[in-house]
């Protein structure tokens, strides 16, 4: 994993925290708040293996960014 994606990786995952206090997360459905969660999970299980290839860097920050771009904060439907 080059560099970059490993700043990248690590920047997704200290940014959970903060997602957490969102109301987009907090809103957002069950389903959509646990896939979230496990994307962030699984990448923090990986980086703590050590060896981290490319396509898997490049894989996990994906799963993340898609994941967090799901979370919509159950929106509010007008008349």
């Amino acid at each position: 994993m080059s560099e970059s994606e490993e700043l990248d990786l690590k920047d997704l995952i200290n940014k959970q925290s903060t997602i957490h206090t969102t109301a987009k997360y907090k809103l957002s459905s069950f389903y959509k708040r646990y896939n979230y969660d496990q994307a962030i999970d699984e990448a923090k299980s990986i980086l703590s293996k050590g060896s981290v290839s490319t396509a898997q860097a490049q894989y996990l920050i994906w799963n993340i960014k898609i994941t967090e771009d799901e979370l919509d904060g159950a929106k509010v439907k007008s008349r």
